[in-house]
């Protein structure tokens, strides 16, 4: 883990499309991503923004506790790789949910979360941009409609966002 993350977000508000660009990462047989569970115990601090249209929406939240931070990345691991192609994204507010685990001064991964819209979540590891991930509820997936991954993320680590984004 030699090389500091650099990370560019495009925050566009309203995106009519979410193209998902095919790179490679390690899954699970259920077709579930496990690039984070290689940070178990290397992420000493995570830090989560919640960025809406053209500004910050909440944050930054730190959190240092090993218990959380195992949480918040088993939740990224439980979510399946996103369906090919590009989606139409008519509900995409423009809000983005970014978690860095970090470690020292070294950024280990970087997490993007469209709350709204397609729910595609980004992922780049020590500094490679993984396969995208969704949290929509498909079918096989394990996700619930009624649980959607923020609130989820708001429960593991006692922040109401989703609040704030129904809000907003």
């Amino acid at each position: 883990m030699a090389a500091t993350v650099a990370v560019a977000f495009a925050l566009a508000a309203g995106s009519a499309a979410s193209q998902r660009p095919a790179a490679g990462r390690a899954v699970d047989a259920s077709g579930h991503n496990r690039a984070l569970a290689r940070l178990d115990g290397r992420a000493h601090r995570l830090t989560v923004v919640l960025i809406g249209p053209g500004r910050v929406g909440a944050g930054p939240f730190t959190f240092t506790s090993r218990w959380r931070i195992r949480r918040a990345a088993g939740l990224i691991n439980a979510l399946p790789s996103a369906p090919p192609g590009a989606f139409a994204c008519p509900m995409d507010r423009g809000y983005r949910l970014r978690l860095t685990f970090s470690s020292g001064q070294r950024q280990l991964a970087v997490v993007t979360i469209d709350p709204g819209g397609c729910q595609d979540v980004s992922l780049i590891l020590r500094g490679r941009a993984q396969r995208p991930l969704t949290a929509l509820p498909l079918a096989g997936s394990g996700i619930s409609v009624g649980h959607p991954l923020i609130d989820r993320l708001d429960r593991t680590l006692g922040l109401r966002l989703a609040g704030k984004l129904r809000a907003g």
